[in-house]
């Protein structure tokens, strides 16, 4: 007999938990698996805290979730209208790490070419 919150097994005779006060059942509950850990990659450092509202735009634009941390305000924030300001330091804009590469790709500024003086 088990329990089906705790999943503690009990010897033939008992048909309540001890401890949960619930009807022991014939099987063991099933097992949750726990997730996978998220690994986080930074793709931008910065103090500049409007570049980090505005990457966060386009990377939710994208769809891509993402985080910006703050070690010394000890901040962070997730959406674009949530955003926290610390009081200074850099903050690192992170993301799963199997969205890193795209992130990149759609925060590299295109250089914009110097335009010619006509006049000369």
């Amino acid at each position: 007999m088990f329990c089906p919150v705790c999943g503690d097994e009990y010897r033939p005779g008992f048909s309540r938990c001890v401890d949960c006060d619930v009807d022991l059942t014939e099987a063991p509950p099933a097992r949750v698996e726990e997730p996978e850990p998220i690994e986080l990659v930074t793709v931008l450092e910065t103090e500049d805290r409007s570049l980090v509202t505005i990457a966060m735009s386009v990377l939710d634009g994208a769809g891509i979730p993402c985080v910006a941390k703050s070690e010394r305000s000890g901040l962070a924030w997730t959406t674009v209208g949530e955003s926290l300001y610390g009081r200074g330091g850099p903050t690192r804009l992170q993301v799963h790490k199997e969205n890193a590469e795209v992130a990149r790709q759609l925060l590299v500024a295109e250089p914009i070419p110097e335009s010619e003086d006509e006049d000369a």
